[in-house]
């Protein structure tokens, strides 16, 4: 079963309302919300009793992690070169 965008916007908001609302995390949130949701679902595909997501969080790979900061860093440097992100 696939994932819709809906079901991993409102997952994503999830996340980031339990973690505070923190700003520029956006990348990191909806990824782990991808990711939360594809295992929940190749769980629940398996015959695995899931009774909610948070059962199947899976963290970010460090790789994504460290993809987003260089997005970031990235950004940064083009708004201090006072050019558009």
């Amino acid at each position: 079963m696939m994932t819709s965008h809906e079901d991993i916007s409102k997952r994503a908001r999830e996340i980031w309302e339990r973690e505070g609302r923190p700003e520029g995390r956006d990348m990191e949130h909806w990824l782990q919300a991808e990711a939360e949701l594809r295992q929940a679902s190749l769980q629940d595909q398996n015959g695995a009793n899931i009774t909610s997501t948070d059962e199947a969080m899976l963290k970010v790979p460090a790789s994504l992690k460290a993809e987003e900061g260089s997005r970031k860093r990235s950004n940064r440097r083009l708004r201090s070169e006072g050019r558009p992100a």
